[in-house]
This record gives structure tokens, C-alpha cells and sequence, in this order.
């Protein structure tokens, strides 16, 4: 249909509709242009309060790549990312997905990494396609390690197959310089750790994560932080 091709409100439009039909089990967005971050975000406000669906395809459907840019509170941009990282932050709230592909959309191993995040205690999906994506070696552990995920530390976590025929190699965005998780040992100090991306919100909820594994307080996890280089008062967690 090249949706998006002259505008992104028809991919608005159809993304408000999915939420509309609350007995939609299939939705199949393949080839078309969902390139902004308000396209995304909509289908992810859909697919938070959709509990029937069930196959979303979006092969081909958002190749744009890098394009969205997050801004610091002086209204500079700070780092730009894959706008579909806002669908895949809401894919943590929806109940029902079984297949997601895709396929061939330019998702870099920063975008992987958030969608681990996303799917680490999803209910319901089980097969995910990843083929002809620049993953790279940390969006290649990312998806290795959502679908070896121990079930103590993951019980709802139900993905079965990942599809990685065709991926390429790519390194971690640059100007996200050595922000990479660590999994088997997250100690270490982390600076810029941009919380208005959702590759900087992913991070920080995995070290809360893996805290909460440890059995380790968040309190005592995390020392000396300072947002925008300034200390809080009082108890963070």
C-alpha cells in the first residue's frame, strides 16, 4: 500500500485503528513506510491495550534506520535512534503477541538490545524474525540471551525461535560509545547514560534487573549517582 510514503498520517491513522479492533489476531504492515517515532509510538500504545492480537509483520516496514533524535534539557541533540525502539518499549505491556517479524527493517544491535529488554517477561511470544538486519555481535547476544533466558529469572519468557538467516555484522552505534551491558558481570561506572532514548531506559532497567536477580538492594547496587551531574537528595532506587 506504501503507506507513509507521502505522509506519516496514514501510518498514524492505521496504527490508531489496530486498537480499534479488539478482535484483530493479524496484522500485516510489511512494505510500507512506518519511518517516525509518532507512527511507532502509536502502534505501541495499540499493541500496549490490544489483548487479542496475535501475528504483527512488519517486514520491510521501517528501513529508514537511524533518524529520531533525543535532545538533553537544553534543547541540543544528544544521540539519534531506530524510531521502532519506541514499539518495542511497549511490547512489555502487551499480552498476547505470539510472532513479530522483522525482517529487513535496519535494526542495529542498540535496537536489539532494547527489544531483549522488551521481551524478557513477555507471556506469549514465541518465534521472532530477525533475518537481513545489521545485528552485530551485541544485538547477536541480545537475542541469544532472550531465548536462553533461565526460567528462574524469566519464567513468563516464552521465545522459542529466533530466524537469523541473512543478518550482517554492525557495531554499536558510536555516539553510544562503551555504554554495552555486560551480563555476566554489570559492575562498573556508567557515564551518559541517556534516559531520553530508549536504548539508555533499556539499560538501566537490565541493571535493575540483573540487581534484583543478585538479590542485591537497589539501593546498595547503585552508588554515587548524579543526574545531569548533579547528586540527588535522599534514597534512589
Amino acid at each position: 500500500c506504501q503507506l507513509g510514503w507521502f505522509s506519516q498520517q496514514s501510518c498514524i491513522a492505521v496504527a490508531e485503528l489496530v486498537e480499534k479492533l479488539p478482535e484483530l489476531q493479524h496484522v500485516d504492515l510489511s512494505f510500507n513506510f512506518l519511518n517516525s517515532a509518532e507512527a511507532m509510538r502509536v502502534l505501541g500504545q495499540s499493541l500496549e491495550r490490544h489483548e487479542a492480537i496475535q501475528t504483527l509483520l512488519l517486514s520491510a516496514a521501517s528501513g529508514g534506520g537511524r533518524q529520531e533524535l533525543a535532545y538533553n534539557n537544553t534543547g541540543t541533540a544528544t544521540v539519534s535512534f531506530h524510531p521502532m525502539q519506541l514499539m518495542f518499549e511497549s511490547l512489555a505491556f502487551n499480552v498476547s503477541l505470539k510472532e513479530l517479524d522483522l525482517s529487513s527493517c535496519g535494526l542495529g544491535p542498540d535496537c536489539w538490545f532494547v527489544l531483549e529488554d522488551a521481551i524478557a517477561t513477555h507471556p506469549a511470544l514465541e518465534v521472532l524474525h530477525v533475518q537481513q538486519n545489521p545485528v552485530g555481535e551485541v544485538g547477536f547476544r541480545s537475542i541469544a540471551r532472550a531465548l536462553a533466558r533461565p526460567e528462574k529469572f524469566a519464567p513468563e519468557n516464552k521465545l522459542a525461535k529466533a530466524d537469523l538467516g541473512h543478518t550482517s555484522g554492525a557495531a554499536i552505534p558510536e555516539e553510544l560509545g562503551a555504554l554495552v551491558f555486560q551480563y555476566a558481570d554489570p559492575t562498573g561506572t556508567y557515564h551518559d547514560v541517556d534516559l531520553s532514548t530508549p536504548y539508555g531506559r533499556a539499560f538501566l532497567r537490565s541493571l535493575c534487573r540483573r540487581a534484583d536477580i543478585s538479590k542485591v538492594p537497589q539501593s546498595t547496587a547503585f552508588r554515587e549517582i548524579k543526574f545531569n551531574n548533579v547528586k540527588p537528595k535522599g534514597e534512589w532506587c
